[in-house]
């Protein structure tokens, strides 16, 4: 906790302690923990929503999760990166036409890579497994050191290529970044 409480907005601290208080058989220290850091913090940004509906899905409190979310949403409406953090929960829970509505409105000021990482899990939901590729291929090449978009991007070609296709991109990016991998 005291970590937590030094670093107030490092999200790394915020998640070691809830899964320590989890741990520890403390959960609801942790989950009022995180409330309070997102009642503090959440006007700056959305880093504590997120961590707190994070644990509390982990946790498999769905209703509460939820609440958490669109609270979120409301307090920040203009938050790009928490709109498409809330269209990939969406995509999980298989609320595709939510997820598509929040991706349409995360404009500016999101990141290129990550609207192009929910699009091509939109699209591999939908099913269009080569455009899925496509925006994922672009996704990773936009950032090569982002690991969920490499495997996201992996795991697209393994589908459409097959497993040596995939092995033979990962070698590629390794022998282009070697320090990296």
């Amino acid at each position: 906790r005291w970590a937590a409480c030094l670093m107030p907005t490092d999200e790394g601290a915020a998640k070691a302690y809830a899964r320590a208080c989890w741990a520890l058989g403390r959960v609801d220290e942790g989950l009022e923990f995180l409330r309070q850091r997102e009642a503090t913090w959440g006007d700056r940004s959305s880093a504590p929503a997120m961590t707190w509906h994070e644990k509390l899905d982990q946790l498999e409190k769905t209703e509460a999760a939820e609440q958490v979310l669109a609270a979120a949403l409301r307090r920040r409406s203009d938050d790009a990166g928490l709109k498409l953090y809330a269209a990939e929960d969406r995509l999980r829970r298989q609320r595709l036409a939510e997820a598509q509505a929040l991706l349409d409105a995360a404009t500016e000021p999101a990141r290129r890579g990550s609207r192009l990482r929910v699009s091509a899990l939109l699209s591999e939901a939908r099913g269009d497994y080569a455009q899925a590729l496509a925006w994922a291929q672009e996704a990773a090449s936009l950032e090569p050191f982002n690991l969920a978009q490499r495997r996201l991007h992996l795991r697209l070609v393994a589908r459409l290529q097959g497993r040596d296709a995939a092995i033979a991109e990962l070698r590629a990016v390794v022998a282009r970044h070697p320090a990296h991998y």
